[in-house]
């Protein structure tokens, strides 16, 4: 089978180096490798790309292979036996201190089923922002919110119409004052006076309190007393005594009158 490969290639090589005779010289291309195929039964891989120019080296799995057949699209190079099953980096260079070379990984053997899938990698990078969606709906209203503080006063506004005249009021005020009157109240009894307005004229109100020495003061708690127009023109008032004991003091009563306009 090897005799086969390597007559093959030397049909093209020779071809390939007959085009090249005739053609005049250029500028090596860089090294490429296109493909790989390894034949483990003949030790033989078989190599297709662009291999313009010389020297040329090759190498599987860090070891430097035996170039059987070089073109300058095809190199068949002799394998080293006992590899075990797997996949290698196949190195081919040209030139001195290899300034121009390609590499591939190539499968050697048969290969086993696939293996468990790794931890996933890192996040990447965080992309770019995308353009803004399209605004959404309108939400519904939310609640009211609490009064505000009160405004700065307005300013003041026109007057308004004159309303309607009132009733006619009372004139004429006179004070009508009863003398001094000496009061003695045991338990539960009751005295009374009474005040009359002039002639021509109504009681508005009245007054009565207890003349103690020169001052004018209330009735003591212990003596009720009550007030109230007894007439058009009267006003009469009522002492009372309601605890055990005697009041002895002056009562002064008046009443206030006056005439209607």
């Amino acid at each position: 089978m090897l005799q086969r490969i390597l007559a093959r290639a030397a049909l093209a090589l020779a071809l390939v180096h007959g085009a090249v005779e005739s053609a005049p010289a250029a500028a090596p291309r860089p090294v490429r490798i296109e493909s790989a195929h390894v034949d483990v039964a003949a030790l033989v891989v078989t190599i297709h790309g662009d291999f313009d120019g010389h020297p040329l080296s090759a190498s599987l799995a860090d070891t430097d292979l035996e170039i059987l057949v070089h073109t300058s699209d095809v190199i068949l190079a002799r394998i080293p036996a006992g590899l075990d099953p797997g996949t290698y980096s196949l190195f081919v260079a040209r030139g001195q201190g290899s300034p121009h070379h390609d590499s591939l990984s190539v499968s050697v053997g048969t290969m086993g089923p696939a293996g468990p899938s790794g931890p996933p990698g890192p996040s990447g990078p965080q992309g770019l922002q995308g353009p803004a969606g399209p605004a959404g709906a309108t939400g519904p209203a939310g609640p009211a919110g609490p009064a505000g503080p009160a405004g700065p006063q307005g300013p003041e506004g026109e007057q308004g119409v004159p309303g309607p005249q009132g009733p006619a009021g009372v004139s004429g005020y006179v004070v009508v004052q009863n003398p001094l009157a000496d009061v003695v109240l045991d338990n539960g009894q009751m005295w009374t006076g009474i005040v009359n307005c002039p002639a021509g004229t109504s009681v508005l109100s009245g007054y009565h309190y207890w003349q103690n020495g020169q001052t004018e003061q209330p009735f003591p708690s212990t003596v009720t007393s009550t007030g109230y127009p007894s007439g058009p023109g009267q006003w009469t008032v009522h002492l009372q005594r309601t605890q055990f004991g005697t009041f002895t003091g002056k009562a002064r009563i008046g009443a206030i009158c006056a005439a209607a306009s």
